[in-house]
């Protein structure tokens, strides 16, 4: 016993060497002060809309958060003490993170920490501060803005680094005995065009300057390749050679657009009434521009959308977009005095298709708006962008905007058109990627040019048109770059895609509209216009016209007609010169029952009179013949062919047993059709099994079966069934004949029904014929006693049935319940039918 607890106390001694102080994780240069992971040492006294200091499970590298709702992001008045001062010496910097997590409820741009920097970084009472104490207010340092380096994490983390003893203001801080944390957004009153929301802090640590290797010398800058088609001028990844004289100061995010160049970084700032301006960029050297022929670069315009219809970038260009004072420019500068400058009109300006946030401007360096001086393209050194330069207007939304990727690009050569295939059945005359040949005289908006064209083999990615009201596409004509010959072509065909917007509630498509109320023979007809000559051209009409829906999208249509049957042949149209394209929806007045939207042009093309047909195999089934589909991709003209037999059918058997009164039978049902057959299984009816006055099987009492067995014995003289032939090889009428007397008056009966089995393959239904039924009473009528009988005709029944056995026989369904049948009568059909 003594030797066991000496063993015991003996690993208990040992277990004190090894444990570890629980009040600071450390490494050789890195001292955890907070991980933030649980509310110890923390305190809050109060402060402007603070609410109460809360743990949050969502930290940053950790498991756990400190965090404080606040109100207009004034986060302050809350420390952090250690449970007993803690010996920072030998450690450079102290460093944490901070999530700056925006509610948007105040509807402003920008994130909070944007909105933080524009609001809180001054260094006035306003100021945004770090405070680190040894002992109470007494020995403390305090860093601004100034003195922190600021790296944003993610769009809401920001990580903050200080050197211990390079503080804005130093008051006797001792580094070995450090015993208070305190960071705040704002140590003066809160502004509120900061967000409300939540601050978290996180991962608060002490590192040391770690000794690091020298780097290698770094390669030489490879030599600029004088071939290259793109230069980057500035990644704006830095605000480094950025001056900005009004407005908001400028900032990096981390979120630029993927040019190829730079995915990770743009330079912007935060803008009141859409207005950007007054920032200049100046490059490190002169740059020489002489060989490049564009000037590109990316825009972001993010709105607050605080007011105002539209995207920002719309607005902007309604607002800033004339050529007065309030224009928007881009201006470069080889020197003070000597500069060009690119207006609206000049520019190029592209929506990209995966962010429609972002705009991609381009401007051609030898064609500005005006140029002052002796713009010397061969050294370029300043870049000015601004969205304005005069008054700012209300109605433009609050936002951000940010600059990526400034870039001169070179005019790429342009690989020699191959020469046209004289055998081709098909020739493109405008694939609809540029407004290059397009006029547009009338009202409504220009022409724009949309990604997303119709796929007809030759072109994927374009369409042009505009916006309509009403359905009303006119005035648009595309004149050929050279006349073109299409003697050895017979139709002319081209794309429109009619997209409606619905706003007006109207029923169907717009191209369904647009039949109907644009497609007369009236002054408002839709029309085609192919011209030689001003005086000389054809005009087809929709009654020309083929069009054709497509199958994979409905808005879009395929039209065709054929250049030699026009509706009005004017002057004397030459086919070996058409000089224009002339399309429109009506060329009268406007029909308000047709929806707004757009209309869209793509693919005009001659195509010639033989056609490309693609195969589509159509496999057979057990009721229709396979077939080979045959379809044009070019004018979709189809065919079948190759036709191939019909499938047997696939019977599965289902038995039914017999019952007191019926014999059984068998059911057979194909699994493909549905089509069915019965046939007898041999299995005699069982008979009733009376006990105690009924049957037990089917519950007719004795009395009841026995008023069957009566009426039995009356009916089943007349159920008597014959066979009259009629000569005719492709139907045969099968007539049982009842003659009937006054015996049957008295018995009620649903009607005569005729039973066929033995055939496999199906006949069409037979007709029954009850001329001395009185369906009103559902019973015989004593009128009609005579040489009355049903008639069943079986029609187009062909050789295939020859020598097949059928088995006919009539029954009676007696109201009071029973069945009566009759005699059956077995024939061979070729007996009957002709052949």
């Amino acid at each position: 016993m003594k030797k066991i607890l000496a063993l015991v106390l003996t690993f208990a001694i040992l277990m004190t060497l090894f444990v570890v102080p629980v009040t600071a994780e450390t490494t050789t240069n890195r001292l955890v002060i907070s991980d933030c992971d649980t509310l110890t040492g923390w305190t809050k006294t109060g402060g402007n809309g603070m609410k109460d200091m809360l743990l949050r499970t969502d930290g940053l590298d950790s498991s756990n958060s400190v965090a404080s709702n606040v109100s207009y992001g004034a986060f302050r008045t809350i420390t952090f003490a250690p449970s007993s001062p803690m010996d920072l010496s030998g450690y450079t910097y102290l460093e944490w993170d901070v999530r700056f997590h925006s509610s948007k409820s105040n509807g402003l741009a920008g994130t909070m920490w944007e909105q933080i920097l524009a609001s809180y970084v001054d260094n006035g009472q306003n100021a945004m501060y770090l405070k680190i104490s040894s002992t109470g207010d007494n020995k403390c340092n305090i860093f601004r803005k100034s003195t922190m380096t600021i790296t944003v994490v993610d769009s809401e983390w920001v990580h903050f680094k200080v050197k211990m003893d390079q503080p804005n203001t130093a008051r006797n801080f001792d580094p070995s005995a450090f015993t208070a944390f305190y960071f705040s957004t704002t140590d003066g009153a809160a502004n509120t065009a900061v967000d409300n929301g939540f601050i978290a802090i996180d991962n608060i640590v002490a590192t040391k300057d770690v000794a690091v290797e020298p780097d290698p010398e770094p390669d030489p800058e490879p030599e600029p390749d004088p071939d290259a088609l793109t230069k980057l001028l500035c990644d704006c990844s830095t605000t480094d050679g950025w001056v900005k004289t009004t407005g908001n100061a400028l900032n990096v995010n981390a979120s630029g657009y993927n040019s190829g160049f730079d995915t990770n970084s743009a330079i912007g700032c935060a803008v009141n009434g859409g207005a950007f301006r007054t920032a200049t960029y100046t490059f490190p050297t002169a740059v020489d521009l002489t060989d490049y022929k564009y000037l590109e670069w990316d825009v972001r315009f993010y709105t607050s959308a605080s007011h105002g219809e539209g995207t920002m970038w719309e607005q902007i260009q309604a607002a800033y977009g004339t050529n007065g004072n309030n224009t928007l420019v881009l201006r470069v500068f080889s020197s003070d005095n000597d500069y060009a400058t690119f207006s609206l009109s000049e520019m190029n300006a592209v929506v990209s298709a995966t962010n429609s946030e972002w705009v991609h401007f381009q401007v051609v360096l030898d064609h500005p708006t005006s140029t002052v001086g002796s713009f010397d393209l061969s050294a370029m050194k300043n870049f000015y962008f601004a969205t304005v330069e005069g008054a700012v207007n209300s109605g433009v939304n609050d936002g951000v905007i940010r600059l990526d990727n400034i870039m001169a690009i070179k005019e790429e050569t342009p690989e020699p058109e191959p020469e046209p295939d004289p055998d081709a059945l098909a020739k493109l005359l405008c694939d609809c990627s540029t407004t290059d040949g397009w006029v547009k005289t009338g009202g409504g908006e220009a022409l724009n040019v949309n990604a997303n064209g119709y796929n007809s083999g030759f072109d994927t990615n374009s369409a042009i048109g505009c916006n309509v009201n009403y359905g009303a596409f006119r005035t648009v004509t595309y004149t050929f770059p050279t006349a073109v010959d299409l003697t050895d072509y017979r139709y002319l065909e081209w794309d429109v895609r009619f997209h409606t917007n619905k706003n007006n509630g109207r029923e169907g498509t717009m191209w369904e509209q647009i039949q109907a109320a644009y497609g007369t023979n009236g002054n408002n007809q839709l029309l085609l216009k192919l011209s030689s000559s001003t005086t000389d051209y054809n005009v087809f009409r929709l009654s020309r016209m083929t069009a054709t829906v497509s199958t994979t999208n409905p808005e879009w249509i395929h039209f065709s007609v054929v250049i030699d049957n026009p509706n009005t042949p004017v002057g004397t149209f030459d086919k070996s010169a058409v000089t224009s394209f002339y399309f429109a929806t009506t060329d009268g007045p406007v029909d308000t029952t047709v929806d707004d939207g757009l209309v869209r042009i793509d693919n005009i093309m001659a195509v010639k009179e033989v056609h490309q047909y693609e195969e589509t195999v159509v496999a057979p089934t057990c009721i229709s013949q396979g077939y080979t589909l045959c379809r044009c991709t070019i004018c979709h003209d189809e065919y079948k062919k190759d036709y191939t037999d019909m499938i047997p059918h696939n019977y599965q058997k289902t038995t039914h047993a017999p019952t007191c009164t019926e014999d059984g039978y068998d059911e057979y049902t194909c699994s493909y059709c549905g089509d069915h057959y019965v046939m007898p299984s041999g299995e005699p009816a069982t008979g009733h099994q009376i006990e105690n006055g009924s049957c037990t099987v089917c519950g007719l009492t004795e009395e009841a079966i026995q008023n069957v067995e009566a009426k039995t014995t009356v009916i089943m003289k007349y159920l008597q069934t014959a066979v009259q032939l009629k000569p005719n090889a492709d139907s045969c009428d099968l007539r049982f004949i009842s003659m009937l007397d006054s015996d049957l008056a008295d018995y009620e009966s649903v009607g005569f029904i005729m039973e066929i089995m033995g055939y496999e393959q199906k006949i069409s239904t037979p007709t029954v014929y009850t001329s001395f039924m009185d369906e009103t009473a559902g019973k015989i009528t004593a009128s009609q006693y005579g040489a009355d009988y049903f008639i069943l005709t079986t029609a187009n029944v062909g050789s295939e049935l020859y020598g097949e056995k059928i088995t006919i026989r009539p029954y009676v369904e007696l109201v009071g319940g029973g069945i009566i049948k009759g005699n059956s009568l077995e024939f061979v059909l070729n007996d009957y039918i002709g052949g």
